[in-house]
């Protein structure tokens, strides 16, 4: 078993190929973005009892699951039943369903960045939820996913990020690290070996997709934390998240 008390990139689990960090990045003032605060997922169906206590000793206590119910109801959370664990379905979709990594993407011909503004940047009722949410959860690490945590999931890490000071080619870069780790789980065959080019495109994690994401956000709201104030989220519930990300003592 690894030692759970050390900060890792990339969480060391046997089941869950897509578990990583926020921390480590430079932050606002001189801060470095905490270890231990949030860890970022793919699909947390298939994690072992090893892992899963691995998760619980790293100091998860809150379970984020982006997907919509119907989804989290055909593929079930395992940390869900943990009574250690406050697990919540807050969909990053709004009120529709994405389905990132299914072949009807194949059919659409918005480039990927364009979909994430659409489906999830501009469904501020769900960011407002996720981000209340957060505000107020229980003190520990924040575990947060989708499926294959590089859409959902990466969406709501550059936002926490971006909001912590990370600059354009720290958000770029975590978002990336998305291809190399899937390549470990049951996408590898895809990501190699797809015959349709188009639909491997859908699977890549390019860091120009996150930074016309991260313009898009400048150019129209001009910063992450006026898109957060316009998605309904109060000031103080903003500065709690950031207060979350970045102090080394935090208060909820």
């Amino acid at each position: 078993m690894y030692n759970y008390k050390e900060n890792w990139i990339r969480l060391p689990l046997k089941t869950g190929n897509n578990f990583r960090e926020i921390g480590g990045y430079p932050g606002e003032d001189g801060k470095m973005i905490q270890w231990h605060r949030f860890v970022r997922a793919s699909s947390t169906s298939r994690l072992s009892g090893e892992d899963i206590e691995f998760l619980k000793g790293y100091g998860v206590v809150a379970d984020i699951d982006l997907r919509s119910p119907e989804e989290a109801e055909g593929s079930k959370d395992l940390l869900a039943g943990m009574d250690w664990v406050d697990y919540r379905i807050l969909p990053l979709s709004g009120c529709r369903e994405v389905h990132t990594d299914n072949l009807a993407y194949q059919s659409l011909t918005l480039s990927i960045a364009k979909l994430y503004v659409r489906d999830m940047i501009e469904q501020h009722d769900a960011i407002r939820s996720i981000f209340e949410y957060i505000a107020h959860a229980p003190k520990g690490c924040i575990l947060f996913h989708c499926h294959a945590g590089k859409d959902r999931t990466g969406i709501l890490a550059m936002l926490l990020m971006y909001l912590a000071g990370a600059d354009h080619e720290d958000c770029m870069t975590n978002y990336e690290q998305s291809y190399s780790n899937l390549r470990r789980g049951n996408l590898r065959s895809h990501l190699v070996n797809s015959e349709d080019e188009d639909y491997a495109e859908f699977l890549f994690s390019r860091p120009d997709t996150i930074l016309q994401c991260l313009r898009y956000i400048d150019a129209k709201y001009a910063g992450v934390f006026p898109y957060l104030l316009d998605c309904g989220i109060s000031e103080a519930d903003i500065l709690k998240v950031k207060s979350r990300l970045l102090d080394e003592d935090y208060t909820v």
